[in-house]
């Protein structure tokens, strides 16, 4: 079988990166998608459409509340993985996506997945693998929002953020494509309060402010950030 080349938004993805060379071609010569802004990549109560990356541009990841207004849940960036929890155990998906501007991502159809677990059974463990770092993650992030402080979840959630977006670092600067409102909605907390500890962090010279952009200038700084508690 002829190699496919990686993407490096691919290989920065640890998981990925841990994943044997055969699992890795099949996952990345998986069919490319190209959607416009606004588009649905899948929605909520669909069959399993297949797994997921985002290679390049954002996704939206979206609920419903119970008196039917749409809820932004989290941002989705290039090189993150979804919809593995449909295509393990067959139920529909539970929220909405949308593409959030130009979106480039790989899709494995729901079948394909399957005949791939098929011809290799021992591949379930590195998804189950994947599954679980998901599930650790989310008590992760209910613990944080219990225990630490708003510049110590705004500075890791902006550093995780960050850890996918390296192939936008220039020097030793990292731009993130997210606005303020985006960060509000991925934690959230109300813009103005976003919006406050920015102004402080960039006269503190942690970040630079753009438009649609946030410039991170002190790494070291914004890891001491992440680690401070509730007082």
């Amino acid at each position: 079988m002829q190699m496919v080349e990686l993407n490096p938004v691919l290989l920065a993805d640890e998981w990925f990166g841990s994943l044997p060379v055969s699992l890795q071609q099949s996952l990345a010569a998986a069919k490319v998608r190209r959607l416009c802004d606004g588009q649905l990549i899948h929605g909520c109560g669909e069959k399993p459409q297949g797994l997921f990356c985002l290679l390049s541009g954002k996704a939206k990841v979206c609920g419903v509340s119970r008196a039917g207004k749409e809820l932004l849940l989290t941002i989705l960036l290039p090189g993150n993985w979804f919809g593995i929890t449909s295509v393990l155990d067959g139920a529909p998906h539970t929220h909405d996506i949308y593409a959030d501007g130009e979106v480039e991502l790989l899709q494995l159809p729901r079948p394909d997945f399957d005949a791939l677990l098929q011809r290799h059974p021992e591949y379930g463990l590195h998804f189950a693998r994947w599954a679980a770092r998901q599930l650790r993650s989310l008590f992760a992030g209910v613990e944080d929002a219990q225990l630490m402080s708003l510049d110590a979840l705004l500075a890791k959630r902006i550093l995780n953020l960050a850890s996918v977006n390296r192939a936008t670092a220039a020097g030793d600067d990292v731009t993130l494509a997210l606005s303020q409102t985006e960060l509000a909605h991925a934690l959230g907390i109300t813009r103005q309060s976003i919006s406050k500890r920015l102004t402080e962090w960039e006269a503190s010279g942690y970040v630079r402010i753009a438009y649609g952009r946030l410039v991170l200038l002190d790494i070291d700084g914004l890891r001491g950030l992440s680690e401070s508690v509730r007082p």
